[in-house]
């Protein structure tokens, strides 16, 4: 079984605090949102945010969680995981944005942590991310800040994803997806 467990550590939170766990799916959908909400806005800020004009990014945020494939995800596929790494990616995107401009080991640690936490969310959205990600990398000043970064998550995550990738022979992938 090699589901990104991301997900399902948010969720598993809301149903340690005794919430039944239909109510803790939908909490965590909910959590999902306001947080791509907050991270796209985090992230617009970085580049739209000037000392008079604070609307660019909170319009674009707003445009980002209404979108139809956000709404989709939530609404019609119940897409718990991939509703997550839409939630985070922006959040870190926008840390690695800020990191490159920052000397703070702190946000160094919650950029880590956080694309830690993007790469164990959707199986499928990772083989997007890291490209992605590392790409970004490459456009701002502190490129090996930000690829320590990057890489540290990558060790971080390495229990799920050595087996994942060294162990997908055994598991019925390929019947599965089939039909996308």
């Amino acid at each position: 079984n090699f589901y990104a467990p991301t997900a399902y550590w948010i969720t598993s939170i809301f149903a340690l605090l005794t919430i039944p766990s239909t109510t803790s799916v939908q909490l965590s959908f909910l959590l999902s949102m306001i947080c791509a909400f907050f991270g796209m806005q985090y992230f617009l800020g970085q580049f739209f945010r000037t000392r008079h004009d604070d609307w660019s990014s909170w319009i674009g945020a707003s445009a980002y969680v209404t979108s139809t494939y956000f709404a989709t995800e939530v609404m019609v596929r119940g897409n718990l995981s991939e509703s997550w790494f839409l939630a985070l990616l922006p959040l870190a995107l926008g840390l690695i944005t800020h990191n490159s401009r920052s000397q703070l080991t702190s946000l160094q640690i919650l950029t880590t942590i956080i694309l830690s936490l993007l790469f164990t969310t959707h199986n499928m959205m990772l083989l997007f991310a890291i490209p992605i990600v590392i790409i970004y990398v490459c456009f701002f000043p502190k490129k090996k800040t930000n690829l320590l970064c990057v890489f540290l998550a990558l060790i971080i995550d390495s229990y799920f994803l050595i087996p994942a990738f060294w162990e997908g022979s055994l598991i019925q992938a390929a019947t599965i997806s089939k039909e996308y």
